[in-house]
């Protein structure tokens, strides 16, 4: 049961990665094209939002599991599917962005290294 459980709440957070990294992209062009003040500290704020938005779906499952941290002590399998499952779904969105917003953003002066 508890498998199934994650394999749901995964599903859904790989959904709502994907709709947050597009929407961190468009927010970080048009704040891209704005002054220093937007830019940067703006965009920094958003950065912050974002980071935890992307770490949400690794910590909600101990809310929606009774007895998770437990569980986790003595099952190494429900481990390696909880950060399996986390590494899966963030990857679509994170490849999303990478490949539609990323050469724009290095030209507004994001990610430049």
């Amino acid at each position: 049961m508890i498998y199934w459980i994650l394999f749901l709440h995964f599903s859904i957070c790989t959904i709502l990665i994907f709709i947050g990294c597009y929407i961190y992209g468009i927010v970080l062009k048009y704040l891209g094209k704005k002054g220093f003040f937007f830019k940067h500290i703006i965009s920094a704020l958003v950065y912050l939002i974002f980071a935890i938005y992307i770490v949400l779906p690794l910590l909600l499952p101990f809310t929606l599991i009774e007895d998770l941290h437990l569980k986790l002590k003595n099952e190494i399998l429900i481990n390696v599917f909880l950060f399996l499952g986390y590494i899966l779904c963030l990857f679509p969105g994170i490849l999303f962005f990478k490949n539609k917003f990323l050469k724009d953003l290095k030209k507004l002066g994001y990610f430049v290294k």
